[in-house]
């Protein structure tokens, strides 16, 4: 495929479930929020200086996350009831397919294109992202944008 079809404006769906979490046991409290860390971070939809809270919909699927990056060590299972509206919806392959991306752009290491349709989804004023995780094969993932 060529690259993103920047003009699109798939509809936004409506989240509500559980979202999951491994976080330090000291930042339990606040593992929802935006910080520091998390704004300066390079992470797969938002880029440094942009920060956003990511959660996995399933438990083992937020294991996978970070097991990958090698951080299971003294975590603990964080959840939240969620309920997000105008979520573009990156799991369903024809919002894809309408961006012009494939399933491999969204899930591979590079993160050029998840950075681009971070930016997108943010000009354009979903509130987040529903994304395949990257980790887990069929496991998804909810980017919150604060």
């Amino acid at each position: 495929m060529g690259g993103i079809n920047l003009a699109a404006r798939p509809a936004g769906v409506e989240f509500e479930g559980t979202v999951f979490r491994l976080e330090n046991p000291e930042r339990v409290a606040t593992t929802f929020d935006a910080h520091a860390g998390n704004i300066a971070a390079d992470h797969r939809y938002s880029g440094p200086g942009l920060g956003a809270i990511y959660g996995a919909t399933a438990p083992e699927t937020a294991l996978a996350e970070i097991e990958h990056y090698g951080l299971t060590a003294g975590r603990v299972s964080v959840s939240k009831q969620v309920s997000l509206g105008n979520v573009l919806d990156l799991t369903n392959s024809g919002v894809r397919g309408e961006l012009g991306v494939t399933l491999e752009q969204i899930t591979g290491d590079s993160y050029a294109t998840t950075h681009q349709l971070g930016n997108l989804a943010r000009s354009n004023g979903y509130n987040g992202i529903l994304a395949p995780s990257a980790r887990y094969p069929g496991g998804s993932n909810l980017v919150i944008f604060p």
